[in-house]
């Protein structure tokens, strides 16, 4: 299990030992196959020799954690990237049949993308519900539909920006502009922190969508997935942080790679508690992130490779629980060198964005003409401000002026 002292010390060794891609507790692996210890992991760039050294570069061999020790491992991973594509490649993405079919009801595991961010392809990871209002809501990661996802304290005032309020979405970006190909408009995300301003816990955000694309019961559902007859519970906290131990099976459906399911090239857990670096788009800049608490998996037979590739973002993170599949976490990232795919907690997800599963049965629908808009002077940090005693989440500049 994954306990808060883990995470402490995850924290205390990322920050005092030399700055390489990320630490995490996980499944200790030797000669690519996992020896069945749990280890604390450090994830490095490239490995080197012990000779090539300095000695405050040498990572220590076992770290205790509440009395137990536990051995450490040393995995080479290449940096990690999040998991966009890029449309003029989007046919042939490592080598993928990506799939930009339209699906009507829309379901989980079919490619998005944004009028603002339409130079990026992603995935919809699941339909979920807006906790506030009772509707439905489509769920992906930020950097699928979001274009600036920064905090506004963060970016220039004066460079590239673009208002996310009511920006349209659309089943792929072949097809943005068109409204037979609209499915909804964001509603809010998780702004992001760049590095030395504190961690992030996830990448998400959410969509209004028509009640037109979706069937009750369908959309609950994942493209090219057969087993679910009911709508997917989002996984316990306790579930998440003990996944090491029960070791589920896991699965995913991504724009790109489709669905990841069972022997030879299913997923399973590697890591929990992961913090690593990302670098994310910033008004056209690469920027480095820091993020936290999150979900490392691989192909269960490591000659598979790429657990997820490029257009995957956004996909849903499933685990079988002895034959009850849950939602687990929403994949934005991969290890560069296409091993270890990395999820962001669907607990942190649910409570940051204001949302919980869908559990069937009809739900409202959010008009995206009902959709309010208020404006501050100037740039922010302030995450949500309360107006009038509703609740509204920052979602980039505007040159609107409608103070509360």
């Amino acid at each position: 299990m994954v306990t808060q002292s883990i995470k402490n010390k995850i924290s205390e060794l990322f920050n005092s030992t030399p700055k390489d891609d990320g630490v995490g507790f996980g499944k200790k692996i030797k000669n690519d196959q996992y020896t069945g210890d749990l280890s604390i992991i450090f994830f490095v760039d490239k490995k080197k020799s012990k000779d090539e050294l300095k000695e405050n570069e040498i990572l220590p061999s076992s770290v205790e954690i509440d009395g137990i020790t536990y051995q450490t491992d040393v995995i080479e991973t290449e940096g990690a990237n999040t998991l966009v594509c890029d449309p003029p490649v989007s046919t042939d993405c490592y080598s993928y049949t990506s799939d930009d079919f339209t699906y009507r009801p829309i379901r989980g595991g079919i490619s998005i993308t944004s009028y603002n961010n339409r130079s990026s392809l992603g995935t919809l990871g699941l339909i979920a519900v807006d906790s506030e209002s009772q509707s439905l809501v489509g769920l992906t990661n930020n950097h699928v539909v979001i274009k600036n996802a920064f905090y506004t304290h963060y970016q220039n005032l004066y460079g590239s920006y673009d208002n996310e309020v009511n920006d349209r979405v659309y089943q792929s970006a072949f097809r943005v502009g068109d409204p037979v190909y609209e499915i909804g408009r964001v509603l809010r995300y998780e702004p992001i922190r760049p590095i030395g301003n504190g961690q992030n816990t996830i990448d998400a955000a959410i969509f209004s969508v028509s009640s037109s694309v979706i069937d009750i019961n369908q959309s609950y559902k994942q493209r090219g997935i057969t087993g679910f007859t009911t709508p997917l519970p989002f996984a316990t906290t306790s579930e998440i942080d003990n996944l090491l131990s029960t070791d589920p099976p896991l699965l995913s459906v991504g724009r790109t790679t489709g669905p990841k399911e069972g022997y030879p090239c299913g997923l399973d857990t590697f890591s929990l508690g992961v913090t690593l670096y990302i670098a994310f788009n910033m008004q056209g800049y690469s920027v480095t992130t820091e993020f936290t608490d999150v979900i490392g998996f691989r192909r269960i037979n490591p000659d598979c490779l790429y657990p997820v590739a490029p257009g995957d973002s956004g996909s849903a993170l499933i685990a079988n629980f002895g034959g009850t599949y849950k939602i687990i976490g929403l994949v934005f990232a991969l290890s560069g060198n296409a091993k270890t795919g990395y999820a962001c907690r669907i607990d942190n997800i649910a409570s940051n964005l204001g949302i919980e599963a869908w559990t069937g049965g009809t739900k409202n629908f959010i008009d995206p003409n009902s959709i309010e808009l208020i404006t501050t002077p100037g740039k922010s940090l302030d995450k949500t401000i309360t107006c009038s005693g509703k609740t509204f989440y920052q979602v980039g500049f505007t040159t609107i002026n409608t103070p509360c």
